[in-house]
């Protein structure tokens, strides 16, 4: 559409019949009778009725630009300029009126808007920067600042391209804006908090804070929150009734309103209950069904057909199936019976997510100059600062606190691999506490660098400065609880100790111990509790040693540092020293040995090399290789078998020639000389064998003297026969 426009260069431009007025530098012209004439254009308008960018040419020559200022309809009766649609001041503020301004340019009244676009005038034009209810799929064209990436009905604030000939990021430069949000919790739910996150369809959202029914009279907490999230497991936006599948399409059941079909856009991710065939779900994170993303959605009568990418696995690519509306999943759709597809939600919520990176690039790693300084990255930092407070347990402090509630309290509900805290990847550490030594008004050190119910982990409390500030001479470094219903728990417990109280902490005067303490509080060490018995390092000048201790004093065995093991180095005065096998009730030895009776294998045996010097067996005989000595004043005593007298004597001499003499306990001595040999056996007088010595024994049974049946018989060499103690002839 073409208008005339009349341009008046007095002071103004003026466009006739819906034109406007404009302000060039050259105002009028001068025809050819020297009458001073408004210049007349003809021009058109943009498809949004408005006038295109005019320009004119001065008395030089040269094009000037026009600047529309004022919109005016015609001229009056003197020729002046009627403006188009005047203003009345009854219009302002009032409903079908306009926003009133106040005298600092302000709007006076509320906006309602389908969307607000605001920025900063740069150069006398509006750069816009943020905007409100936008859906990107409706404005984008690839130039932003909206992208397909972006989703639908969004907020935007910053990032509209711009041109900053010297920004390293080029033609993808933008603008930037900040937000600053102040805000004042005053009360329970959603008033509780300054900025209120929540990912669900629903009008009545509530934030659970200090949630109690106050309108009951209950009383609340009076918790204020800066930033809530609270994701749950929404519901789908729409759930939607299918008739058919295609491969890359799928046709609703039904009508749609305007507003429903509003909702579907694209880049929507669409989830479907047909099952995927060959795949089955175990557990929450392997989905069986086909998923998509909305393209497009189109209607033809009361049909609706939603286009999208392809169907396929969650995380695989499309090869073109076709999902089906007979076979239905049932492990995530439960209860879902008839075909239907899910828009408007997901199947995993998190409430944060930080994505950080880092491009070697822009700190020239890669050969080009750096563009960034940023070597440094902290996912998230909680700074906590106390001043001008000394008062004993006036704050309390809680960094993070999770807690997963489930009534009954022990379920299957959550899976194996469920967890409060999980740390990934490859970091050099992925848990470290930078600890102080923190000294409560109990004297007990307390600071734990990590602290469960039945685990302990200190902080960074030194042996030096506790016995410094507390006169304390031991510290527990960590600990692990067994933990029964019938008992108290059962504290496996590392801690240190000075070897002697007060003998400092040199490093041979520090004993480090691990063992068991029934009972107590966490981080108290042995000070509550009974300790048991324990394994202890350095334990009395052992330096580089081990001991085994019972109720962590009495330390029986130990193991010097060059490996060699000692029993009872505190000394025995009395009890057992080392017991093999269950030592009898009544019994006591230093060294004893206890087997049972069917036992075969020798007691004792002492080897050196492959020769066995003494062995002991089970039948009570002692086998030496080599001599038997006794020191001096030592004896070899027999005890006799049965009666007075019987057996060896009480301890045996020698002249040093290996005549041998047996001394009695009445003090009667009996010489035995090399060479005589005393026969054991008992003869009769016809049975006397013939001896080799003379003065050689033996026993005649039948033989008599002096009317006494029993002689001793002795050998004469000289007369080759035995004879009796008188030298007779022997006779029965």
């Amino acid at each position: 559409m073409k208008k005339n426009i009349l341009l008046r260069f007095a002071t103004n431009i003026i466009f006739l019949s819906g034109t406007c007025i404009a302000s060039p530098l050259q105002t009028t012209y001068r025809d050819s009778s020297g009458v001073n004439k408004p210049i007349l254009f003809t021009t058109t308008t943009s498809n949004t009725n408005l006038l295109k960018s005019l320009s004119y040419k001065d008395n030089n020559g040269e094009w000037k630009q026009v600047t529309v200022t004022e919109q005016i309809c015609g001229t009056d009766t003197d020729n002046k300029p009627i403006i188009c649609n005047p203003i009345a001041t009854n219009m302002i503020g009032s409903a079908n009126g306009i926003a009133g301004l106040d005298d600092k340019s302000r709007l006076t009244s509320s906006i309602l808007s389908d969307s607000i676009i605001t920025g900063p005038r740069i150069d006398g034009t509006v750069l816009s920067t943020v905007y409100s209810s936008i859906n990107p799929q409706l404005t984008a064209n690839g130039d932003g600042p909206f992208y397909w990436w972006d989703g639908n009905s969004i907020m935007r604030i910053g990032g509209t391209p711009i041109t900053l000939p010297h920004s390293p990021y080029g033609s993808q430069a933008g603008t930037y804006e900040s937000l600053v949000l102040s805000g004042v919790p005053n009360g329970g739910y959603t008033a509780g908090c300054a900025l209120c996150l929540f990912m669900e369809p629903n009008r009545i959202k509530q934030a659970a804070i200090s949630a109690v029914d106050f309108q009951g009279g209950t009383i609340p907490s009076a918790d204020g929150v800066q930033l809530y999230a609270g994701p749950v497991n929404a519901n789908f936006d729409l759930i939607l009734p299918v008739a058919s599948y295609t491969a890359t399409s799928v046709t609703i059941s039904g009508t749609l309103t305007s507003t429903e079909l509003s909702h579907i856009q694209p880049m929507m991710t669409i989830f479907t209950n047909s099952k995927i065939p060959g795949v089955t779900a175990t557990t929450p994170g392997e989905p069986d069904y086909y998923m998509g993303v909305v393209k497009s959605v189109s209607t033809t009568g009361n049909s609706t057909t939603i286009n999208v990418y392809g169907w396929g696995e969650q995380l695989h690519k499309s090869t073109g199936e076709v999902p089906s509306i007979t076979s239905l999943e049932t492990y995530f759709w439960t209860n879902q019976t008839t075909p239907v597809v899910g828009i408007g939600g997901f199947n995993k919520t998190f409430a944060r997510n930080v994505y950080m990176s880092y491009d070697g690039s822009k700190a020239g790693a890669t050969g080009t100059a750096a563009t960034s300084l940023i070597h440094e990255f902290t996912g998230e930092e909680m700074d906590f600062n106390v001043s001008n407070e000394t008062r004993t347990g006036a704050v309390s402090f809680a960094g993070y606190g999770v807690s997963i509630n489930m009534p009954p309290d022990h379920t299957n509900v959550l899976t194996h691999g469920s967890s409060d805290f999980y740390a990934g990847g490859n970091a050099p550490h992925h848990f470290l506490a930078g600890d102080s030594c923190y000294l409560d008004a109990s004297g007990y050190y307390d600071q734990s660098a990590f602290e469960g119910l039945a685990t302990w982990i200190g902080g960074a409390c030194q042996l030096g400065s506790l016995e410094t500030t507390l006169g304390r001479y031991d510290q527990e470094v960590a600990e692990f609880d067994g933990r029964t219903t019938g008992s108290p728990d059962f504290r496996m417990m590392y801690q240190v100790s000075e070897s002697v109280k007060g003998s400092g902490t040199a490093v041979t005067n520090i004993v480090p111990k691990l063992g068991v303490v029934i009972g107590g509080e966490h981080g108290l060490g042995v000070d509550t509790g009974s300790e048991q018995a324990n394994i202890q390092w350095n334990w009395n000048s052992y330096y580089g040693g081990l001991a085994f201790c019972g109720y962590g004093k009495n330390c029986g065995l130990v193991l010097d540092g060059n490996g060699v093991p000692h029993i009872a180095q505190s000394g025995l005065i009395g009890g057992s020293g080392l017991t093999i096998g269950k030592q009898p009730g009544g019994h006591v030895a230093g060294l004893g040995e206890y087997v049972d009776t069917d036992y075969a294998a020798n007691l004792l045996e002492i080897m050196r090399g492959t020769i066995s010097d003494l062995t002991l067996d089970t039948a009570g005989n002692l086998i030496l290789a080599g001599n038997v000595s006794a020191g001096l004043g030592g004896q070899f005593i027999l005890t006799p078998a049965t009666g007075a007298g019987a057996g060896v004597g009480n301890y045996l001499t020698t002249d040093g020639y290996a005549n041998l003499t047996v001394h009695a306990s009445n003090g009667g001595a009996s010489t035995i000389i090399a060479g005589r040999t005393i026969e054991t056996a008992t003869y009769t007088l016809n049975s006397l064998p013939s001896a080799s010595h003379d003065g050689e024994h033996a026993w005649c049974s039948d033989c008599q003297l002096n009317g006494i049946i029993g002689v001793e018989a002795y050998w004469h060499t000289s007369a080759s026969k035995w004879t009796d103690s008188q030298n007779n002839n022997l006779t029965k």
